[in-house]
């Protein structure tokens, strides 16, 4: 094959000079008139063999488009419906492209490749890589923490699924993704939101995403539609507490509700619906489980709070120590933790939530108590079980004593009776045995046997803190009040009759000695124990007065102090014969003698100047004005000092002096230093006044 070249002669010998690059053979045609080259060219053939990765449903190849081009050169194309081509070029190097299209007419495949032809046969290899386009598909979602993953799913009929699958931090709440390998047309986007388990939390489908060649889809953020209930959040987390829990359960989606088991169990299939916090109470381990759910979107995953409660422990102590004891106790609990409550028993057994509750301190008294207590409180272990037995012995209160003790007596008597101090005596008068519903009085308390009788009185004494004493037992009270008339008041007396004067009354191993004594209508009877004779101060006398033949006492004369100077008075009520009693203060029997007087009144007025405020006696040599048991005068108006002693029929005389320290025997008188005036002589008037 030739071709014919005008050009210029000058270029023909550079060709010709030079030679050809492609190798041609350049011939001159020199019959010619004209300046004409004519060139051989040559070729060679071109075997191609096409490869393209077919994986995706819808990019299979149904016939290749092959084209050849080069600059300069006519281009070579052919269609072929295997991966075989075969085209015949001019030697050189052309660029070889190949699209592939699919049954619907799609550019589904493209390649390319330079070859260089030579002459005779040359081979090439293509391969072809998918026609596609890519799309930026921007995303966000509501609540962070729980998408780890964006993804993105193309979808179109025909054709197999675009994914790309994107990891971001749990902290997100929005990206984009790339998708790639789209051919053009309209494909159906599905944006998601997913977690590390690929649970979808999010999503949203975008229909009719038109993808254009050579261009890239860019559309605007697309904010996701949650799908999934958002997982249960439990306030506080598990951990290691050591007090008990309140926890509230929560989800951030909206009108969800919550069900969850406290027991580890599955909270789908026996939980409980959740309404308000609860709470997560014991020493140990608690598993709480719990899940969300809501019409229209999944259920939440099941979510797991572990809670590990240790709880702090406390000590109960019991006071006093456990022992033996002679009195009451007083026990006090305490616990080493404040605002425990305190729970305990008195009789031996184990205490419980539902024992007595601990406020005060409480008395163990006589007899064995066992106290047991433990404490409680929120947060705390229970304490152990605290026991102290507590043996309460009493000493017995002291048997009582009667005081006199039984015997014959022929008055009323006054019996005193003694236990341990402070104790309480229930006693009975009539020989039955007593109790706490009988008379009672303290101990050293005193009751009265004033009527005739026999009587025998039993006793017992009781005191706190002590055990109660046995009954004692007087012997007899014999009570034989003398109430005879004439002769047996003659019987008592013995015929002693005493008149006006002193009378010794002698006691022998006696409780009692009677007298009798005439009286005159109108007059005054004085009864004074002028002497201690020999029984001293130690025997208190007492001395009764009765009238005629009765037992009517005018006036009951007791001498406590035995001395001088102790004056009984008694007022006569006719011209009758009157008894006097004398017996021992105490009812017992005694041994001495006393001094008993009987007389009249005689009053003394002795007038001085000396003024009220000081002291005057009356003295003299003899009783009744003898100079140590001188009569002090007591003052009127008009400086007169006036002095009661009795006549006892006899005579005497008697000086004044102004103080007791002035009376010694022989030296009676009125300090004259003193200079003090007194009408001369003395004035005494004897005569029945009223008596004191």
């Amino acid at each position: 094959m030739f071709r014919k070249i005008g050009i210029l002669v000058m270029i023909i010998t550079a060709l010709v000079t030079l030679g050809c690059s492609n190798g041609n053979l350049v011939v001159i045609d020199k019959g010619a008139e004209t300046d004409v080259l004519a060139v051989e060219e040559k070729f060679g053939s071109l075997s191609l063999d096409l490869i393209a990765n077919i994986s995706r449903t819808g990019m299979t190849p149904n016939s290749y488009y092959v084209k050849a081009t080069r600059d300069g050169y006519a281009t070579v194309d052919q269609t072929v419906d295997t991966t075989s081509a075969n085209l015949t070029l001019q030697i050189g190097t052309w660029l070889i492209e190949v699209t592939a299209k699919n049954t619907s007419g799609l550019e589904v495949y493209y390649g390319y490749k330079s070859v260089t032809v030579v002459e005779g046969a040359n081979s090439a290899t293509i391969g072809l890589s998918a026609k596609t386009r890519a799309a930026k598909l921007p995303m966000s979602w509501g609540v962070a923490g729980f998408v780890t993953k964006m993804r993105a799913t193309a979808a179109r009929t025909g054709f197999t699924n675009r994914t790309v699958t994107v990891e971001i931090a749990s902290t997100e709440t929005s990206g984009t993704v790339y998708l790639f390998d789209l051919l053009e047309g309209n494909w159906n986007v599905t944006l998601q939101g997913l977690d590390s388990s690929n649970d979808v939390y999010y999503s949203k489908t975008l229909s009719a995403q038109t993808i254009v060649n050579s261009q890239l889809l860019s559309v605007a953020s697309t904010s996701l539609d949650e799908k999934k209930v958002l997982d249960v959040a439990f306030s506080p987390a598990g951990g290691n507490y050591s007090s008990d829990q309140t926890v509230t359960l929560s989800t951030q989606t909206v009108g969800a509700s919550i069900k969850y088991t406290t027991n580890g169990s599955d909270p789908i299939a026996s939980g409980t619906v959740y309404s308000a916090p609860f709470s997560v109470s014991g020493n140990g381990t608690h598993t709480i489980k719990a899940y969300a759910y809501k019409s229209g979107l999944s259920n939440s995953r099941v979510t797991t709070s572990v809670y590990n409660i240790t709880y702090g422990s406390m000590t109960v102590n019991i006071t006093p120590a456990a022992g033996t004891y002679n009195v009451d106790k007083t026990v006090t609990i305490t616990c080493s933790e404040g605002g425990a409550t305190i729970y305990y028993t008195t009789n031996g057994d184990d205490p419980t939530g539902s024992s007595s509750v601990y406020t005060a301190p409480f008395t163990v008294t006589k007899g064995t108590t066992t106290v047991k207590a433990f404490a409680r409180k929120g947060g705390f272990n229970d304490t152990s079980i605290v026991s102290r037995t507590y043996v309460i012995n009493y000493p017995d209160c002291a048997t009582p004593t009667f005081s006199p003790n039984g015997g014959t007596y022929n008055s009323a008597q006054t019996v005193t009776i003694s236990s341990t101090a402070g104790s309480t005596i229930y006693y009975t008068t009539n020989g039955d045995t007593p109790t706490t519903s009988s008379l009672s009085i303290t101990s050293g308390g005193t009751i009265s046997l004033s009527t005739d009788g026999n009587y025998t009185i039993k006793a017992f004494a009781v005191k706190a803190g002590y055990d109660d004493s046995s009954i004692a037992t007087s012997s007899q009270y014999v009570i034989a009040i003398a109430k005879t008339v004439g002769v047996n008041f003659a019987k008592l007396a013995k015929n002693v009759v005493i008149s006006a004067g002193f009378q010794t009354v002698s006691f022998s191993n006696e409780s009692e000695k009677w007298l009798a004594f005439q009286g005159e209508e109108g007059k005054m009877i004085y009864l004074e124990w002028a002497d201690n004779g020999t029984l001293g101060t130690t025997a208190n006398v007492k001395v009764t007065l009765y009238e005629n033949d009765t037992t009517t006492v005018s006036n009951s004369i007791n001498a406590v102090d035995v001395g001088y100077g102790t004056d009984r008075k008694a007022l006569t009520l006719g011209n009758a014969r009157y008894f006097i009693k004398v017996t021992s203060s105490t009812g017992s029997a005694i041994t001495g003698n006393c001094l008993l007087r009987v007389g009249y009144k005689t009053v003394f007025k002795y007038h001085t100047n000396v003024g009220s405020g000081n002291s005057v006696y009356i003295v003299g040599d003899t009783l009744p004005l003898r100079w140590d048991v001188g009569h002090e005068a007591s003052w009127t108006d008009g400086n007169v000092w006036v002095c009661e002693i009795y006549d006892l029929d006899q005579s005497f005389e008697f000086k004044a002096t102004k103080g007791p320290a002035n009376q010694t025997n022989g030296n009676i008188w009125e300090s004259g230093a003193d200079n003090h005036s007194h009408t001369p002589g003395y004035e005494w008037v004897q005569n029945p006044v009223v008596w004191q």
